[in-house]
């Protein structure tokens, strides 16, 4: 518990102090969603969730910052990664902004609210996936996705995710996180990794 509440203070520390530049060029996170945040988005959903289901549901926001783990050691594989474009996603998640309907998805997509998503797994002890897979019969669960964390080149993104479905077990919101590397090539954006397992505050 000490060493999570001294890793919360370093991280509002980055988010209170943090310039444009660590944001990649972009407005804080108070500002809506760039464009080129949701072509990183779509990538990614397109990429984890491919075009076998009909309809994806994902969160109608951001999830702000949850994530207790030490970002920097995703550096020993990720050898490129830059240091800033890991402060740029701590600092533009501070907090929730809205998703609109500005995806390009391979697959049909819904956004709803979490708690529309809770509601419909509440009744019981344990989660109700059986409600779930009545009302939403061609869906892989319900994603929930960040904003995404830029270098100030504007030539990698970080973003960190959850899929919520069966898997997820007893628990309505997951306890860990993905987070996920893309760069940018010959002016198009491109995912070379998806690191899982990142402790959140959902965590036991």
């Amino acid at each position: 518990m000490k060493r999570y509440i001294g890793y919360c203070i370093v991280s509002m520390m980055v988010m209170t102090f943090a310039s444009v530049a660590i944001s990649g060029g972009y407005p804080s996170s108070k500002a809506g969603l760039e464009a080129e945040e949701y072509e990183v988005m779509s990538i990614l959903i397109n990429e984890y969730a491919g075009a076998d289901f009909e309809l994806l549901l994902i969160n109608d926001h951001t999830e702000s910052w949850c994530i207790m783990a030490r970002l920097q050691e995703m550096r020993s594989d990720w050898v490129v990664l830059e240091s800033e474009t890991i402060d740029s996603l701590i600092v533009r998640n501070s907090s929730s902004v809205e998703i609109e309907k500005k995806l390009s998805l391979d697959s049909k997509y819904r956004l709803i609210p979490r708690d529309e998503y809770v509601r419909v797994l509440h009744g019981g002890a344990v989660p109700n996936w059986n409600n779930f897979d009545s009302l939403f019969p061609d869906s892989p669960g319900f994603m929930t996705v960040s904003r995404v964390g830029f270098n100030s080149g504007r030539t990698q993104a970080l973003v960190y995710f959850y899929n919520a479905y069966r898997c997820s077990g007893d628990e309505i919101i997951p306890p860990t996180r993905n987070i996920a590397m893309l760069v940018k090539r010959d002016g198009a954006w491109a995912l070379i990794g998806i690191k899982r397992g990142f402790k959140s505050v959902y965590s036991d």
